[in-house]
């Protein structure tokens, strides 16, 4: 009788288990899907959210967004940035997003100014390491 009680209380066990895996799976396919939507739907830059669960959610919201201002260069002479775009809803701060090999920075109430000094610059990563890094790091916004 024990060794009975025993085994259901392990299946049990382990069909809690499995249904719990399930229900992450089911979570994080959902949280694709509703990426996708932000992506296929434009929304108005000044409907953009305050927070974001993440810098990958907060790069695809900022980019699925109808902006006022938005601009990119292409870093080339760089050895480990490789991209930057800029979006402004009233083109005077915005969002810079850098891009490296494998990841992307998203910086939050970036001058208007200093984006163009930016992308004007000859040398991004001395730029980059005197203007930008540690004065708009978003990290403050993510929830």
């Amino acid at each position: 009788m024990k060794k009975q009680i025993l085994i259901i209380f392990i299946s049990i066990i382990i069909f809690s288990c499995k249904k719990n895996n399930a229900t992450i799976a089911e979570i994080r396919n959902e949280k694709e899907i509703n990426l996708l939507n932000i992506k296929n739907h434009q929304r108005d830059c000044d409907k953009i959210p305050y927070m974001f669960s993440s810098l990958e959610d907060a790069k695809i919201l900022i980019e699925s967004t109808n902006w006022t201002y938005k601009d990119q260069v292409d870093i080339k002479s760089s050895s480990w940035m490789k991209s930057a775009q800029y979006y402004s809803c009233d083109k005077e701060t915005g969002y810079l997003i850098i891009c490296l090999e494998n990841k992307c920075y998203v910086f939050d109430y970036v001058e208007k100014d200093v984006w163009s000094e930016f992308r004007n610059t000859e040398d991004y990563g001395k730029y980059y390491h005197k203007f930008i890094k540690n004065k708009y790091q978003m990290y403050d916004r993510i929830k």
